[in-house]
């Protein structure tokens, strides 16, 4: 029997980029938590984002928050000369009291609430932001 279970809540494509050629890829994500045991007790948050054409894979682990989570992955991937490209990685994303935890924040300069693993690279195009 299995004592570690993954459960998924959220999963789609994200875009990365090679730090090396500035190339851009899409990569497939999953998003969730792990529990462990027999009563499935939370052990944390988790991030899979994999390469669509080759399977090759990063995980990222935090136990306290989603961010934290994909904090995590972003820095194992830049070790590997790649970079997330998502709102959630951005040095212009914040999340208030209300939106913590909950995959959506905001960025300086944009009006709305974006979900930590969209892009925003198009609406920084249209809407003249860096």
């Amino acid at each position: 029997m299995a004592w570690e279970h993954f459960d998924v809540f959220d999963s789609g494509t994200c875009l990365v980029r090679n730090l090396t050629s500035g190339k851009t890829q899409e990569w497939a994500y999953l998003f969730g938590y792990v529990t462990t045991g027999k009563q499935r007790v939370f052990m944390n948050y988790r991030l899979v984002i994999k390469e669509k054409e080759t399977g090759r894979s990063f995980v990222g682990n935090y136990r306290h928050h989603l961010w934290g989570t994909l904090c995590d992955v972003q820095k194992k991937m830049n070790e590997q000369g790649l970079d997330l490209h998502v709102a959630g990685t951005s040095g212009r994303y914040y999340e208030t009291g209300l939106s913590h935890n909950s995959g959506w924040g905001y960025l300086h300069g944009r009006s709305g609430a974006i979900r930590m693993m969209d892009s925003y690279y198009e609406q920084k195009h249209e809407e003249g932001l860096e």
